[in-house]
């Protein structure tokens, strides 16, 4: 005879005596119930007998007593019966403790069989689980205070259990088992993905192929069982229930409270101050961060010459917008700050501008603190330009040429303009002739040229069909300053007239960091700002200074120095050069400005004149991408890892 504690590595024993159980003793008479019961207990068995059946499994009726004492270790037997049986069981009736002498009490029934009420709707589905099954599992939990001397019951074991094992259908076929509950495996397995970033779909799309390694060919037997493989429906709503423990509730103050912490927790992190959350006076969320590496960023020259912004939304469910702040470098655009808000009206907008600038401090934008850069190139929207406008007032704001163009070109196609289709064309080539001319003095003659254009003064039936045309073009002449390019001659745009570094980070924001999934709450979405995206962007850094980044062949930044050769540079001042060009012109070269007297080189932009200066003379450039080691090094410094 042997006796073990406790539920782990203990042995399992059976002895059939009727009423007369004085203590187990090993019976190897009864296989179903050795594999039908759970292993991890001491028990034996009262009564046994086997009805005959003509499913995939034993049908009988037991009635056995267990080892067990308490009713926590009732209730987790049944858990385990149910992994061990293969059978799902479901409290039908929980009776009253009557006196002292019984702690539990409760009945149990197999999972198909639905209430009355639960089947009229339930059992007229396709896959209805109901079958009105009659198995039943009977459970009493006897008190017996140690004292078995005085007690009547000769059992030693307290804990009785009474079954009728008889069901009217399959247990182990796919009809069945993908009824079962989710085990505790595929769950540890799910909310350990969650913690990594996996959404729902991601999560289980991995899962699903941890199995097919596993079980290989008998995958498709795997993935029918509920047990190991979930469906949809539940991963998402463990998903949703992981998400509210860690992050609140969609909204309301539990969510408040959420991101409170969220953003205490990261400053704490950071040991600085790098995100603020605040409400705005029209009571709107308001959170302003700039991460450590955004800090960083600030530091470079570009950062106080150009800033884009753009904001995108529905990127969580409640909608709330992101404002993004970059600058332009050789790894393409690098965010300066972001804004979360529940609000896209100028005052929410211009609050939040006013927390960031709290945050960057005096040093942000290159030194230039809080007067911000010298240019911000945007979309046009009114609310966006009028915050930048408050909270910036010193800086130059232009639209971006392309979102100009584009909205010319929806206006024309609108039945609102009343434009014919086939002037269309014509129309929109005299806006895009204002754009793009050399001369300040031409875009005047061009707009007076569209006025007096035939097809726009065409008159139907006496009636001026293009004057809604004329309107509009007057009030884009009458803002000319802001994206007409010839005025951009003086200004160092570098070559950027489009927000193309700001399309591109929201991009990247949707398809790498939510992967084209909302996220669960503000708070949620907080924290993979402050995780994943700073993470993208320090992984990209790395990869352009170590020559590993994906476009950098086809990178516009990647020194073409149009096979000026050495000779055909002079050098004149330290940072200072003469360039002869390929028709015998002689262009000046200003690496510390990094500009050029070519048409190209002007603003800023990127030239062969300037990389020809950098291939030959290494000279340190945030324009080109990095062909040196002190290059490199001065671009690892944006990381966690570089040093100052």
């Amino acid at each position: 005879m042997l006796f073990c504690d406790g539920f782990v590595n203990v042995f399992y024993f059976f002895r059939l005596s009727g009423c007369e159980c004085l203590g187990p003793e090993e019976n190897l008479e009864y296989p179903q119930l050795k594999g039908w019961l759970p292993n991890q207990f001491r028990c034996h068995v009262c009564h046994y007998n086997e009805v005959p059946s003509a499913g995939d499994y034993t049908s009988f009726d037991a009635k056995v007593r267990v080892d067990l004492a308490t009713v926590d270790q009732a209730k987790q037997w049944i858990q385990f019966l149910k992994w061990s049986s293969g059978v799902t069981w479901r409290v039908d009736v929980t009776r009253p403790r009557l006196g002292h002498r019984v702690l539990f009490k409760a009945s149990y029934k197999c999972q198909h069989k639905v209430n009355v009420k639960a089947a009229s709707s339930s059992s007229s589905s396709r896959d209805s689980k109901n079958t009105c099954c009659q198995a039943k599992l009977f459970v009493t939990l006897k008190n017996s205070g140690g004292e078995t001397n005085k007690t009547k019951d000769p059992h030693r074991f307290p804990f009785e259990v009474r079954i009728e094992n008889r069901h009217n259908h399959h247990l182990f076929v796919a009809d069945a088992i993908h009824y079962r509950d989710v085990g505790e495996k595929a769950k540890e397995v799910l909310m350990g993905l969650f913690e990594i970033g996996h959404t729902p779909t991601s999560a289980l799309a991995v899962l699903k192929h941890d199995l097919q390694v596993e079980y290989g060919q008998q995958f498709v037997y795997a993935s029918a069982n509920r047990e190991i493989c979930p469906d949809l429906p539940y991963v998402q709503r463990l998903f949703h229930k992981v998400c509210r423990e860690e992050y609140g509730t969609h909204s309301g103050p539990s969510m408040l409270t959420a991101l409170q912490n969220q953003v205490e927790g990261y400053n704490n992190k950071c040991q600085d101050r790098c995100a603020i959350m605040d409400t705005s006076s029209k009571g709107a969320l308001l959170v302003a961060l700039s991460s450590p590496l955004m800090k960083k960023v600030h530091q470079l020259k570009h950062s106080g010459e150009l800033c884009f912004i753009d904001s995108s939304g529905n990127m969580d469910r409640e909608s709330c917008r992101v404002f993004l702040l970059l600058t332009h470098s050789c790894a393409g655009g690098l965010p300066l700050g972001i804004l979360l808000c529940q609000s896209e009206d100028h005052q929410t907008i211009f609050e939040g501008l006013e927390l960031l600038k709290k945050i960057v401090g005096e040093k942000a934008f290159a030194g230039r603190g809080q007067a911000g850069p010298q240019i911000f190139l945007t979309d046009d929207c009114s609310a966006e330009r009028g915050a930048l406008q408050e909270a910036f007032p010193d800086a130059t704001l232009l639209l971006c040429t392309f979102h100009l163009l584009q909205a010319v070109w929806r206006w024309l196609w609108s039945k609102e303009s009343g434009v014919d289709h086939r002037d269309r064309p014509t129309l929109f080539t005299m806006v895009k002739d204002m754009l793009y001319c050399r001369e300040i003095a031409r875009v005047d003659s061009l707009y007076t040229e569209a006025r007096q254009h035939p097809v726009a003064v065409r008159l139907v039936l006496s009636t001026d069909k293009y004057e809604k045309y004329l309107k509009h073009i007057e009030r884009l002449y009458n803002r000319r300053e802001c994206w007409a390019l010839s005025y951009r001659g003086r200004l160092l745009t570098r070559g950027n007239n489009t927000n193309n570094f700001a399309e591109a980070a929201m991009h990247v924001l949707k398809d790498k960091i939510l992967q084209r999934t909302k996220a669960f709450n503000p708070p949620q979405l907080f924290d993979l700002l402050t995780s994943r995206l700073e993470t993208y962007y320090e992984t990209r850094i790395v990869d352009v200074a170590l020559g590993r980044w994906e476009s950098f062949q086809r990178s516009k930044f990647l020194p073409q120095d149009g096979n000026i050769a050495a000779s055909q540079i002079q050098q004149i001042e330290e940072k200072k050069f003469l360039v002869e060009g390929s028709k015998n012109q002689t262009y000046v070269v200003d690496m510390e400005l990094e500009l050029c007297s070519c048409p190209t080189g002007q603003t800023g932009a990127p030239c062969k004149h300037q990389a020809a200066v950098t291939t030959n003379y290494r000279c340190l450039s945030n324009t080109f991408l990095p062909q040196c080691p002190e290059m490199r090094a001065e671009l690892l410094k944006l990381t966690s890892g570089g040093k100052e």
